[in-house]
């Protein structure tokens, strides 16, 4: 039984192994080689707003321009929705690659089933009663945005890290362009009467009294995981990244604000 944790393990040429990926109930995480390493999440956490907490960020706007009337998830059925979509997109992106489903189809449920029982003979049983059982609402909308933005979803939950930094996480989604560049997802579901809402205190470390919320640690998360893939995958250019937000109305596609890349330097120095 595989377990999440906040723990990642990188090997010795700072390249990630997911074979090699073991979850050691001993020390509580996930080692390989002996060479354990910081999740990413506690590691902004413990930089940029140790004192968080979404009780307190009751300033700023809420999170959609009209969200009077919805109900914000509990921390526990907010996790549960996340899983679920973690797990459908790395299910749906499998089989998308696999049998050259086409995007139209996964981005709406009745075409979906159609298509699955025009293909019964050649899906796998489990994608088969996936697709006539239905996909998730947040599912559906991250493959209608994935469509719109023109993006070619070709793996999920890479694994990236490094090693001298102590630190790693996994890419939710990589994809490429119309011009074949590496754009990198990470999916955001909930928050969604609280998004923008943020502390008293700013982040810190950072110029320009930028606000603690959920959508300014989801930046900072995305340029350090973009930084994390360049390393890992030991390329010479920056990787552009999008936040995907789920949310009761819709879904927001989000790249990389103008702090964050303004203040990339020093955003990473307090981060290795």
């Amino acid at each position: 039984m595989w377990y999440k944790h906040d723990w990642l393990l990188v090997n010795r040429d700072c390249s990630i192994r997911m074979s090699s990926v073991r979850f050691n109930k001993k020390v509580k995480a996930f080692a390989v080689e002996r060479s354990l390493v910081q999740g990413l999440h506690s590691r902004l956490q413990q930089r940029f707003y140790p004192s968080y907490s979404f009780e307190a960020a009751t300033q700023g706007e809420a999170g959609n321009p009209s969200s009077s009337g919805i109900r914000n998830l509990t921390q526990k059925r907010g996790l549960r929705r996340g899983v679920l979509t973690d797990n459908q997109m790395s299910k749906t992106v499998t089989w998308f690659n696999k049998y050259s489903i086409p995007v139209r189809v996964l981005c709406d449920r009745a075409a979906l089933r159609e298509y699955a029982v025009a293909h019964k003979q050649t899906l796998p049983a489990c994608a088969y009663k996936q697709f006539t059982t239905g996909l998730s609402a947040p599912t559906i909308k991250i493959w209608q945005c994935l469509r719109m933005q023109q993006l070619r979803p070709v793996a999920t939950q890479v694994p990236v890290g490094v090693k001298e930094w102590r630190l790693g996480t996994a890419v939710d989604i990589e994809t490429h362009n119309e011009r074949g560049e590496m754009v990198l997802i990470e999916i955001k579901t909930g928050y969604d009467t609280y998004y923008h809402k943020h502390t008293s205190t700013p982040l810190q470390h950072l110029k320009g009294g930028i606000n603690d919320s959920p959508a300014n640690q989801h930046q900072l998360q995305l340029l350090v995981t973009c930084e994390l893939y360049r390393q890992t995958k030991q390329l010479a250019a920056h990787v552009h990244g999008v936040v995907f937000r789920v949310h009761a109305l819709g879904i927001d596609a989000i790249p990389l604000q103008s702090w964050t890349i303004q203040q990339r330097k020093t955003i990473l120095q307090h981060v290795a």
